[in-house]
């Protein structure tokens, strides 16, 4: 259904008149006439949602007129990096697996050609007790290989397991992080880390009959495309193609780092120290933390956890160099924060439930901290995807790193990605949403939340 069409039923199920309808938005008569008629477009977002009040929209509605009016006024570029962007606040992590068999498998001789009922043997095998297990996929894999591989290994293991999948890389910046976001749900099967990489071996595909490599500890399967027959190496000759492939990993323009555990990741967390962002954007559900610009301390958060303050500690180290750190929400979880009776920002497996009355008083000090402070620049989106979905925020500095972090009943999942082509790309985006007012600027956030908290009697 067009803008226009879903306005005209909205208006008509109301019973509203069009001369109402103009005294209240103060336009002329031809120019609603034109929107209704769908030869003309509400030129600011701010129109469209006064008609939203006006209408008296449900939530519900509210999103649906939005998106219909975001679908015609963007261009078809920058649809399509909203609609990828609507996809990775969306993902959700909600799979059963079972475990994998106990199953033993006699050792190949080094150099054999093994079948696919031996691949899936061994590898099930080799996976009880592997430290280490790498993929590294050359050209698009068949998806009858890409199953096969899914399936094997699609169960948790108690050993930390690495791979390495190809991500084709594409001219279209949005197609491109469509591609990072398809391979999320494989991504997660795996049990303890994730690495993804994508590298250019164009001078060795024509030399390269086996389009997979797959390295268990020190072994080595190399497979063909449709992985039914591979080669078993192992000893020097495992060693020779693992640095082969190992040499080329640093150069990779596509990197994704996934951490099961934030112990894990706070572990590991002073390779990420160094940052040299001038800006940084954080994109979350909602607002929960207040820096101080002069010592850049964390001042207050909603979270009591101790875990939760050490990461709070480690972004702030990050964010030490930056000179403006533009702090976006979603319109959706202000009224969430101040009058939902049971609360979890982070979680109920990371947090304890907030009191309405906390929330308040942390909310009330958090837009007066950021009124004042010219570090942070608030921006209220109002876009409705990020709301309900373990897709908690995602930051992102200048630099090209981008972190996002995901919840869910069982783990927290942190996932970092260094793409300065997509990090580009999502800031480009979300100026494009301020130019349309989709993203309101920080004076208009501020007020918008003063409001919400005068509504609710915090003064």
């Amino acid at each position: 259904m067009t803008f226009s069409q879903m306005l005209n039923c909205f208006i008509d199920k109301r019973a509203l008149r069009s001369c109402d309808i103009c005294d209240a938005l103060q336009v002329k008569k031809a120019w609603l006439s034109k929107v209704r008629g769908g030869t003309l477009l509400p030129s600011e977002w701010s129109i469209v949602h006064e008609m939203a009040a006006l209408l008296h929209l449900s939530e519900a509605e509210y999103h649906l007129l939005c998106d219909a009016y975001r679908k015609e006024r963007f261009p078809r570029e920058i649809a399509e990096m909203d609609d990828a962007m609507r996809r990775l606040f969306s993902f959700r992590i909600e799979k059963t697996v079972c475990p994998l068999p106990v199953q033993t498998c006699p050792t190949p001789e080094n150099g054999a050609v093994i079948g696919a009922e031996e691949i899936r043997a061994l590898i099930h095998s080799r996976m009880q007790t592997a430290k280490t297990v790498r993929i590294v996929e050359i050209p698009a894999l068949p998806e009858s290989g890409t199953a096969m591989l899914r399936q094997v290994f699609s169960a948790p293991s108690a050993s930390p397991v690495q791979w390495l999948i190809l991500l084709d890389k594409t001219a279209d910046r949005a197609a491109h992080l469509h591609t990072a976001i398809d391979n999320l749900p494989f991504l997660f099967s795996a049990p303890a880390e994730v690495r993804c990489e994508r590298i250019d071996l164009t001078d060795y595909l024509s030399t390269a009959p086996f389009p997979v490599m797959l390295a268990i500890d020190s072994a080595v399967l190399l497979l063909h495309a449709d992985c039914r027959t591979a080669l078993y190496l192992e000893g020097e000759a495992a060693r020779a193609h693992i640095s082969f492939f190992a040499a080329r990993f640093e150069a990779a323009p596509l990197f994704i780092l996934l951490h099961s555990s934030l112990t894990t990741f706070l572990e590991l967390s002073n390779q990420y120290s160094a940052c040299n962002a001038e800006r940084v954007f954080s994109i979350s559900k909602a607002p929960a933390l207040v820096f101080s610009a002069s010592t850049k301390d964390v001042q207050t958060h909603m979270i009591e956890q101790a875990q939760y303050v050490q990461f709070m500690q480690m972004l702030q180290n990050l964010f030490s160099s930056a000179s403006e750190i533009n702090d976006i929400f979603c319109e959706d979880s202000i009224d969430e924060i101040l009058y939902s009776k049971e609360y979890y920002e982070y979680g109920s497996n990371l947090s304890t439930s907030i009191s309405v009355e906390e929330r308040r008083q942390i909310f009330w000090h958090t837009v007066a901290a950021v009124k004042s402070d010219p570090l942070f620049q608030y921006g209220m989106l109002r876009l409705s995807y990020p709301k309900n979905t373990n897709c908690l925020g995602i930051n992102i500095w200048t630099d090209g790193r981008m972190l996002v972090m995901l919840n869910t009943e069982s783990r927290y999942y942190l996932l970092t990605l260094h793409e300065p082509e997509i990090v580009q790309e999502i800031i480009r985006w979300l100026q494009i949403m301020q130019r349309y007012g989709v993203l309101l600027s920080k004076e208009a956030s501020v007020r918008f939340c003063e409001e919400k908290l005068r509504e609710a009697g915090v003064n």
